[in-house]
């Protein structure tokens, strides 16, 4: 299947979301996330964006690396339901462990032709057998 532009900025979004978490650059960040953002983490603990952004704070710089594998999406007007999985590697500042092969739901919404995140659900899994 060949990418779309919605494929294209979505994945720019994500891009430039985790860049800006491994870089501990929250300001940078909140500009992806809609006001309204809500995320529930692979543990299950939801957080609007001040917590998720105050979660990021407690990632030592350097100390995750993140990489999309691979995203669908599926455009309804001004907003898209986005799925895929994506890869982490590190730990927060007390040495809770966030690696994980995950799984993801998203809606973003557009907004003056950007694009921001309004909610994320995250779902930690095992590998698929071959």
């Amino acid at each position: 299947m060949l990418a779309t532009a919605l494929d294209d900025a979505i994945r720019q979004g994500y891009g430039q979301w985790f860049d800006a978490v491994m870089a501990k650059d929250t300001a940078r960040l909140a500009g992806r996330l809609d006001d309204a953002f809500v995320y529930t983490d692979i543990f299950g603990v939801v957080r609007y964006k001040a917590g998720y952004l105050a979660l990021v704070e407690r990632i030592p710089v350097g100390g995750i690396t993140m990489q999309m594998e691979h995203l669908d999406t599926h455009r309804l007007g001004t907003v898209a339901v986005v799925t895929g999985h994506y890869r982490v590697a590190g730990s927060l500042d007390d040495g809770t462990d966030l690696s994980s092969h995950t799984r993801f739901t998203a809606v973003w919404q557009e907004h003056g032709g950007s694009w921001r995140c309004v909610a994320h659900h995250a779902t930690r899994h095992t590998d698929d057998a071959g």
